[in-house]
């Protein structure tokens, strides 16, 4: 089941962690689990800055001495859909666990080859921490939207990594896509943004073959509360380091599709008549454009 998008590629200072629906934990980390109120990670302006009941956390630590690791990863509760969510927590751990054995192993031959040559090196220093940006509470309704950054530094400039999940949560939950957001047309609305800002601030980003070549449909992305959506690039992938994980925000009210409910209905709830209409139940409409409905008896 693909749940999420992520950003995967480090220009070879971090691998990607494949998903996976066990939950591989090495024998060196000690897990312990704490109630969070908030993201743990430093405070943006797209971040929900109220508290997220829909998450816990979990700690992971290192024992490597030559590691440096402070990593919090999110644990969803209280999700609609207790399958998706089950499945949806295995794959944040797994990434997380993935990551701190590679960099435990990496972090320990260096200081071994160290210890050889009688030389002294710094340990490496792994962070992985999360932001929820959009908490099912906003403008957007049922949308889900969650961060996980982790950041690698090695002795040279911190390497970063941006996983986002995206999703309904609904009975049954649903993984929500760029088209879902903006219409099956947003290549080209998204494209000629981008390309706009690109412009604008040329020297932050490489140009011709090296530089933007256009958006695609698994391009990593999260949305806000306050009803933007933001998509975000690889470290490297369009620009210099310098630039970091670039981001380019887009206000939902003003794509084609500003909500993405409108293109999830639940397609277990229609039905095709004999000449081919298909019938879609008018309250699950009503509901996707925020109407409340009430039931009122009928009178005689």
């Amino acid at each position: 089941m693909n749940m999420h998008t992520s950003s995967t590629s480090l220009k070879k200072k971090l691998a990607y962690a494949s998903i996976a629906g066990a939950i591989l934990v090495s024998g060196s980390i000690a897990m312990m689990t704490e109630v969070n109120g908030r993201s743990a990670a430093k405070p943006e302006s797209t971040a929900v800055q109220t508290e997220a009941p829909l998450l816990t956390f979990k700690t992971l630590q290192s024992s490597e001495s030559a590691l440096e690791a402070n990593i919090r990863i999110p644990v969803f509760q209280g999700l609609k859909d207790t399958i998706y969510q089950e499945q949806l927590n295995d794959i944040i751990e797994s990434h997380a666990s993935k990551d701190l054995d590679k960099w435990e192993k990496e972090a320990k031959e260096l200081a071994d080859s160290a210890k050889k040559k009688n030389k002294t090196i710094f340990p490496y220093v792994l962070n992985i921490n999360y932001e929820l940006t959009a908490d099912g509470q906003g403008t957007i309704p049922d949308v889900v939207s969650l961060k996980v950054i982790t950041e690698i530094t090695t002795g040279n400039a911190p390497a970063q990594r941006v996983d986002t999940y995206n999703f309904l949560n609904k009975k049954e939950a649903k993984r929500i896509t760029i088209e879902d957001l903006f219409g099956s047309n947003y290549k080209q609305m998204i494209d000629s943004k981008i390309k706009a800002e690109i412009a604008a601030n040329s020297e932050d980003y490489f140009s011709g073959q090296d530089g933007f070549q256009g958006v695609d449909a698994h391009e990593s992305f999260y949305v806000t509360n306050d009803g933007k959506a933001v998509i975000v690039f690889d470290e490297y992938s369009i620009a210099p380091g310098s630039t970091g994980t670039p981001e380019f925000i887009f206000d939902l009210k003003d794509a084609a599709s500003a909500s993405p409910i409108k293109t999830v209905i639940d397609s277990k709830s229609t039905f095709k008549t004999k000449d081919g209409t298909v019938m879609i139940p008018v309250g699950d409409v009503m509901s996707s454009l925020q109407f409340e409905l009430l039931n009122h008896p009928s009178e005689k």
